[in-house]
């Protein structure tokens, strides 16, 4: 029986189980509801699995630093628990500040017995990730280059669906150890003003005064990374072994501007510090293919989330995550 405390003192039986679960986390690149920011109504839904996940899931909000870009960002604060608040404003951390080896999430999962793989279906010098992941403790890099035979959407990212094939290809292939995968997707970056190739439905946004084909085309590829994100789970639904995933957005999309201020019903220069917020909230949740206790979080920032993740996996932590 795994015991683990929580941040009051308390101890909470988390799951009882014969084996580390596999911990598979998933930022998916602009992933978000932008519902935080005002209602809007669309012609068909587009998050209609990933809302409706209950049993087994601990769902919430959660605050990134970023907003349009800079996910490498935000992989560092959830990698390694650091903020943004203390680096200097603007800065890229993995192109100018990662430049030795640093404990992190995957040092952690390593020091455990797990076999820790970084996994982004583009460049592998994209944000320096060939040079970083390694100081970051990743015993294995895929990308791209590493897929058989990836699929295309806008015929220029690779599809969610294509790189959770490859995430399912990594689980069956793995070794004897428990598997820790860090998967960045990328198939909802900008722009939004592609071509509309393999987009299999196109979502309308009604309602609204303006016209917005940015937004629209961003929440048809959201449909469609909700339907990969259905047909994923269900696949370790089927899976013997535990295996926890966890799922979040690296920021809000750069859509345009003129939408947001509509949802707003104000310029965002005149946006209020509450209002400004809800710019840097997208949505996370983790998922068991197992027994844990459901919960839901109303605010969480990115670097205390690995520490939220160790502790549903009944897993030790270092004394900078305690």
């Amino acid at each position: 029986q795994i015991v683990t405390a929580v941040a009051d003192g308390r101890q909470r039986d988390t799951v009882e189980l014969s084996q580390r679960p596999n911990i598979i986390v998933i930022m998916n690149e602009s992933y978000a509801d932008m519902r935080v920011l005002g209602d809007f109504a669309t012609s068909v839904p587009y998050m209609t699995f990933a809302e409706n996940l209950r049993e087994n899931t601990i769902k919430g909000t959660l605050l990134v630093s970023m907003f349009g870009g800079g996910t490498c960002n935000t992989e560092f604060e959830f990698l390694t628990g650091m903020t943004m608040k203390f680096l200097p404003p603007g800065v890229s951390v993995y192109q100018t500040m990662v430049v030795n080896p640093l404990e992190s999430l995957a040092t952690t999962m390593r020091e455990q017995g797990y076999q820790s793989i970084a996994f982004h279906p583009g460049k592998p010098t994209s944000w320096r990730r060939n040079v970083v992941y390694p100081y970051l403790g990743f015993e294995r890099f895929l990308t791209e280059e590493d897929m058989k035979a990836p699929q295309y959407m806008r015929d220029t990212f690779v599809s969610d669906e294509s790189d959770y094939a490859t995430v399912i290809q990594l689980f069956e292939e793995k070794r004897d150890k428990p598997l820790f995968l860090f998967n960045v997707t990328i198939q909802n970056h900008g722009s939004y003003f592609l071509d509309t190739v393999g987009i299999p439905k196109w979502v309308r946004i009604e309602g609204m005064q303006g016209n917005y084909p940015g937004a629209a085309e961003y929440f048809s590829l959201m449909r469609a990374s909700d339907e990969a994100l259905e047909r994923l789970l269900t696949y370790f639904q089927q899976v013997d072994e535990p295996t926890l995933i966890l799922f979040f957005g690296d920021h809000q999309p750069r859509v345009e501007e003129e939408f947001m201020e509509e949802l707003f019903g104000k310029s965002l220069e005149s946006l209020n510090h509450k209002e400004l917020q809800k710019r840097y909230q997208v949505p996370f949740f983790l998922w068991a293919n197992y027994d844990i206790a459901e919960e839901t979080y109303g605010l969480i920032s990115v670097n205390y989330l690995s520490t939220l993740l160790l502790r549903t996996a009944g897993l030790e932590m270092s004394a900078y995550q305690q």
